[in-house]
């Protein structure tokens, strides 16, 4: 069973970099993600493209060769419902980024950046800088307040707002639900009202996001499946299936020729090298033989595609050929209209016309 799909609603498209399922790597210098990187240079050398994800199939060419490969869902189309934690951290590697919903222009502008935040942040007595117990909660707000600096969604006044005194607190969970604990223990209450936060904010569907601000997104790192998320047993592979079919229908199918041909000698390349390939050297998820497949698939639909309309027009003129029973009938090709030959030599040379004209057409 494959993983449930929304609508694209009109307003909106969604451009994806990793492939469902798949643990984004970061760049081992912890500097600059790489695929930052690549867009920004990109921008530089043709700022013509800045409305790229505005229009994404119309730039599907770009896109791809800028980031290697992209799926691309605009309106009307069926997209796998995302699930988020907006929220790029690791904490065992003292590594953390700008989070949130980042407009497009703030992203690109040259005051945003994508390198590792921890220095910025407050820590005390090695206590992990996300420490969010209510003992340190002025140096928590700080380090939120920071972490979501250029964010729309949550926001920066979001978390002043509910976590800046009690009353915030009890604003936050009277609006979503009865607390379960008395706000007397002030211990269990923030830690109540941090979870709540998380849980409405912070993690949240790609749907519930468009539902709150319409636009077009753009997506670079890891990612899940609500159906994966929820612990669903239907479907051992739900990630699998998903991004196998998104290669297929989403990815390949938006390349150009040259692009196919170029990423089949590619993968050719890397597996006789035993290296990674470009579609999956910065994810855990094996990408070589999903690409090679849906390739490979493309090329199969190419050449059916071609060939059909020819082999279609010859059958439909043996079967005139064979009908002799009204000398007032008329062929009706694709491409134009022919009146029956009378002579089997005419024939003949009406149907090579045709061949000829249909073969300057394709």
């Amino acid at each position: 069973m494959s993983v449930s799909k929304e609508v694209m609603p009109e307003g909106c498209s969604l451009v994806v970099i990793e492939t469902s399922g798949g643990a984004h790597k970061w760049d081992v210098t912890r500097g600059e993600i790489f695929e930052y990187k690549k867009l920004s240079n990109s921008l530089i050398k043709r700022p013509d493209t800045k409305d790229m994800f505005i229009r994404p199939r119309e730039y599907s060419s770009e896109l791809n060769d800028i980031f290697g490969s992209v799926a691309i869902y605009e309106p009307g189309d069926r997209y796998p419902q995302l699930k988020y934690d907006l929220l790029l951290d690791w904490p065992t590697l003292g590594d953390i980024r700008y989070s949130g919903l980042i407009p497009f222009e703030i992203f690109v502008s040259s005051d945003f950046t994508t390198q590792n935040i921890a220095t910025k942040l407050i820590t005390e007595h090695g206590e992990s800088y996300l420490n969010d117990s209510y003992a340190n909660n002025e140096n928590w707000l700080h380090n939120m307040m920071e972490i979501y600096k250029y964010s729309e969604y949550p926001s920066p006044y979001d978390y002043r707002n509910y976590f800046s005194n009690l009353e915030g607190r009890r604003e936050l969970v009277y609006k979503l639900e009865k607390p379960a604990k008395s706000e007397n223990d002030l211990d269990d209450f923030d830690s109540q009202t941090k979870n709540l936060f998380n849980r409405y904010f912070r993690k949240i569907t790609l749907e519930s996001l468009m539902e709150k601000f319409p636009g077009h997104y753009i997506h670079m790192v890891c990612r899940t499946t609500s159906e994966t998320s929820k612990g669903f047993t239907y479907n051992p592979h739900p990630d699998l299936d998903n991004a196998t079919e998104e290669v297929v229908l989403k990815r390949v199918q938006y390349m150009t020729p040259t692009q196919i041909s170029r990423g089949i000698k590619h993968i050719e390349k890397s597996k006789r090298n035993n290296t990674p390939s470009k579609f999956e050297v910065r994810s855990s998820r094996k990408m070589n033989n999903i690409m090679m497949t849906g390739f490979r698939r493309s090329l199969l639909h190419d050449e059916f595609r071609r060939k059909t309309p020819r082999i279609r027009a010859i059958r439909e003129i043996e079967n005139y050929e064979s009908d002799n029973s009204n000398e007032n009938n008329f062929y009706i090709p694709r491409i134009n209209t022919i009146n029956k030959p009378k002579t089997k030599k005419k024939t003949y040379n009406r149907s090579r016309n045709y061949k000829l004209k249909f073969k300057s057409r394709a």
